[in-house]
C-alpha cells in the first residue's frame, strides 16, 4: 500500500502541486491587484458561482458529456478502421494520406454551421464535430504505429509461412498499441472542445449554450 501511494504521489504529485501554485498565484493577484471581478474573477469567485449554478449546469454538463463520449467513440472506431485499411493497402495510403493532411487546414468553425443546417438542432452535428476533431490524430498515429513494426519479427514470421493477417495480428497490431493510445490521448483533449464548438454554433442544451 505504501509503495502504491509513493508511486501515485510520484505520478500525480508534481502536476497537482503546480496546479495548486497556479491557483494561489491567481487568487493573490486578484486580491493584491484589486482586479474587478468582471475583468478577472478569482478562483474562489469561480467556484462560488459554479456552486450556486450547480442545478442549472447539471443538465448542460450531462448533454456535453454525452456528445463528447459519442463523438469520441465514433472517431476511435472510424480512425482505427481507416488506419488499418491504409496499412493493408499502399495504394489507399498514397491516395488518402495527403487528403487527411489537407483536411486539417479547414477550420472546424466553418463546418459546424453547415452541419447544423444539414442535420438541424439535434445531437448529431455536435457528435460529428467532435469526431472530426478527434479523427485525424487517431488515424495518423495508428497508421504510423502499424508501419513501424519490427522488421526482424516480420521477416521471421514471413520465413515461417505466416499469412498477412497472422502477421498483422501477431506483430503489427500489438506493436502499434502505444501509438494508438498516444493518438487517443491527444484526441481526448480535443473532444470536449469539439462539443463546445458544436453547441456554440447551434444548440438548445450544453455548456456551449
Amino acid at each position: 500500500d505504501k509503495l502504491d501511494l509513493k508511486r501515485g504521489w510520484t505520478h500525480y504529485g508534481p502536476p497537482a502541486l503546480l496546479l495548486l501554485l497556479f491557483l494561489v498565484i491567481w487568487q493573490c493577484a486578484t486580491w493584491l491587484g484589486r482586479i474587478e471581478t468582471y475583468l478577472l474573477p478569482s478562483p474562489l469567485d469561480v467556484a462560488r458561482a459554479g456552486w450556486e449554478a450547480r442545478t442549472l449546469l447539471a443538465g448542460h454538463v450531462q448533454q456535453t458529456l454525452r456528445e463528447t463520449l459519442l463523438g469520441f467513440a465514433l472517431a476511435v472506431a472510424a480512425g482505427v478502421a481507416l488506419a488499418v485499411l491504409i496499412d493493408l493497402s499502399s495504394l489507399l495510403r498514397r491516395a488518402v494520406y495527403p487528403l487527411l493532411v489537407i483536411s486539417q487546414t479547414v477550420p472546424i468553425m466553418t463546418l459546424a454551421p453547415l452541419l447544423v443546417i444539414w442535420l438541424g438542432y439535434t445531437i448529431w452535428p455536435k457528435i460529428i464535430v467532435v469526431a472530426l476533431m478527434c479523427f485525424f490524430p487517431i488515424v495518423v498515429t495508428t497508421a504510423d504505429g502499424l508501419q513501424a513494426a519490427d522488421p526482424e519479427q516480420l521477416a521471421l514470421l514471413q520465413s515461417m509461412g505466416a499469412s498477412r493477417w497472422q502477421i498483422f495480428a501477431l506483430v503489427r497490431a500489438p506493436g502499434a498499441l502505444p501509438a494508438v493510445f498516444s493518438g487517443v490521448r491527444i484526441a481526448a483533449t480535443y473532444s470536449v472542445v469539439g462539443a463546445i464548438i458544436g453547441e456554440w454554433v447551434g444548440a438548445s442544451r450544453g455548456l456551449g449554450v
